[in-house]
Formats: C-alpha cells, structure tokens, sequence
C-alpha cells in the first residue's frame, strides 16, 4: 500500500479499524477506502468539491463539504444516508462525530458549533448551534473554529480550537463553557486527545487563512486535562448558556 498510498495526493485521513482500512480524501474531490493487507482500494463518486473535514462513528462516516455533512453508511456506499446543512453560504471547518451522543458536531467559519443528532430529527434531538468566543471578547466576536475533540470517558464535552489560539473546553450538551486554556503563540491548526483522555495535543501553527496570524514554525503542546476538574466545573457551572 505504501507505493501506491502518495501523501501529496490527499488531505483528509481516517482509520477505519475493525475493517483494516485506510479512508483517504483526496485533491481530486474523491473519497478512497484503502484495504492496508492488499493495497486493493475503492472509492465513492466524485463529491464535486474537496473534502474541508471527515470524521468516523461506529460504520458512519461523516464528510463535510462546503457548508453540509454528507453522512455514508459503511455498509453501502451508494449515496450519502443524510444530507444535514448547516447554514447558507457558511463554510464548515471540521466535523467530529461520537458515539456516546449519536451524532456529530460541526465547526464553522462563523465561529459556531452546531450539534447534530443521527438518525430522524424529532422535538427532542433536533440539535442546535451555540457561539465559541475567548472569554475576553464578548459574544459578538466572531473567531473562526478550526478543529474540535472529543474528551473520552466524560461525555458531550469537547475542546475547540480556533484561529485566535485559543483552546476552549466545553459541556456541549448544555451549551456551557467550562475552561479555556491559556492563550497559544499561534492558531490552533489541530487538535486530539489521547485514547484515555488525559492528554490533550495541541498543534499551533500558521494556516494561512488569516492576516493577524503570524508565520513561525509549527508548534505542539502537551496538556494534562484532569478529568476530576472538567467534572466539577460541569457540577458548578451555572444554569446559564453561552
């Protein structure tokens, strides 16, 4: 597979584990499914648009292209199974999807996270959208959200990342902040937890998409996110939502 797996011919990767597969999306608008025992590969219909984030739950695959997530069901891979928009003319930055609360969420150039449930959409699980800010900014500042992570073992709570280099650690489910981590030297390009939890990476670094960025070498941190601590503040975090 190494011979034929060419890393300048794609910019989004996922592993799909129980199945030994590679999922590819690549700079010709495609999404390929790499068998890593035979380097036999396959891939779906050309999405007409490059592929801004992907994420896999279980056997869904989410692909974000433009302002929408197509979600595709491992099993049969003829057509997107849902379709969610996320608003006119708004890019998606990232989608990250989860198993613990069956849906995915989404990260915008407007500076939002919307959540957003699988499966039929009723008047309990409709989803919703809420704003990320810096704490020192208000809520009309609008930062573009670059990556998000979910934290394992504590449920619905994520990290976001955005363009201003700030990491912010959320209660998704009741739209409350939670920390923010201090401020990186750069945008926040990417960022993951490790299988536990404990450790979050933080990858900070220049991306090109905005002036007040500056251009050094990449950077990444290491920070222990304690776990007892995310639980308290969810316990003493008022009833009030960002």
């Amino acid at each position: 597979m190494g011979n034929q797996l060419d890393i300048h011919n794609f910019n989004r990767l996922s592993f799909f584990i129980s199945a030994g597969q590679v999922i590819t999306a690549g700079w010709d608008k495609k999404v390929k499914f790499w068998d890593a025992r035979s380097a036999s590969s396959r891939c779906l219909n050309n999405l007409g648009t490059e592929v801004e984030s992907m994420s896999l739950s279980g056997l869904s695959l989410m692909v974000a292209l433009n302002s929408s997530v197509h979600v595709y069901d491992l099993r049969y891979l003829y057509g997107p199974v849902q379709a969610k928009e996320h608003a006119m003319d708004i890019r998606i930055k990232c989608v990250r999807s989860n198993l613990d609360i069956e849906g995915f969420v989404v990260g915008s150039a407007d500076g939002k996270v919307s959540l957003k449930y699988l499966g039929e959409s009723n008047t309990e699980n409709a989803g919703y959208a809420f704003k990320c800010y810096p704490k020192n900014r208000g809520r009309h500042h609008v930062v573009v959200v670059n990556d998000i992570a979910f934290r394992p073992s504590v449920r619905g709570v994520i990290v976001t990342g955005d363009n201003e280099g700030y990491a912010t650690v959320w209660d998704v489910l009741n739209r409350k902040r939670l920390m923010e981590l201090p401020r990186f030297p750069n945008s926040i390009a990417s960022l993951n937890f490790n299988h536990g939890g404990q450790l979050l990476a933080i990858a900070s670094s220049y991306t090109y998409k905005e002036a007040t960025e500056r251009e050094e070498l990449p950077q990444i941190f290491i920070d222990h996110i304690n776990e007892e601590h995310i639980k308290s503040a969810i316990t003493s975090s008022s009833s009030k939502r960002v």
